[in-house]
């Protein structure tokens, strides 16, 4: 765009000032039309110019919204999992009761986030392998609450739900990020304290942590 306004300027300065004035006024044929020649292709690359502005903001907007609907999905899940911790805490469990009250897994968000090609064209590259990994991170975590001795699931459970609200978390960066209000590196900085916290909190539920946590 810059470029074609230079360009604009200059053709604005060659047709007013005087000091060209003899040399339109000897070459007036030719320069109506060069000038018309040249109104009409900026003319059609600014048509286009403004297409594709507008054709992006539109794909950014869907972006967006389905962002939000990934993150919703996802705050179901957690909530739907916290209302089974007390059980996993308080009842003992058997093999049934762990396949009749599974974790629950956020397929939906996970197929929004790593199938859906507007989505991918506009989300942070950074962002998107960070979830990538946290999606993997969550399957193994449902797979050793199902494998994992009975007194524990409930460990399981709860770090499993705070994996999940991690990636809420930078769900909603990135979704800040579709927004255009923060910079890649204020993403990082708070991403880092995202993990940080998770980190912590991990730390009160194990005495001795016994599961690697999230690596990226």
């Amino acid at each position: 765009m810059i470029p074609i306004s230079i360009t604009i300027i200059l053709i604005t300065f060659f047709s007013f000032s005087p000091k060209f004035k003899n040399v339109r006024e000897k070459y007036n044929h030719g320069f109506d039309f060069y000038f018309t020649l040249i109104a009409t292709v900026f003319g059609v690359v600014l048509a286009f110019y403004f297409s594709n502005r507008a054709e992006e903001m539109k794909e950014k907007e869907f972006a967006f919204n389905k962002l939000v609907i990934a993150k919703s999905n996802i705050d179901q899940n957690i909530s739907d999992n916290q209302s089974k911790l007390y059980l996993y805490k308080e009842v003992k469990l058997d093999s049934l009761n762990v396949t009749i009250n599974p974790l629950r897994y956020p397929t939906y968000a996970e197929n929004i986030i790593l199938s859906d090609p507007i989505l991918n064209k506009h989300i942070s590259i950074n962002n998107y392998k960070i979830l990538v990994s946290k999606f993997e991170n969550l399957k193994d975590m449902k797979n050793l609450f199902h494998n994992y001795s009975y007194k524990n699931n409930s460990i399981v459970a709860e770090q499993y739900n705070l994996i999940l609200s991690s990636v809420s978390q930078i769900i909603s960066v990135e979704m800040s990020n579709q927004k255009d209000e923060l910079s890649q590196e204020e993403q990082k900085k708070i991403i880092e304290r995202i993990d940080d916290s998770l980190k912590i909190i991990s730390e009160k539920i194990y005495k001795k942590p016994m599961i690697v946590l999230d690596k990226h």
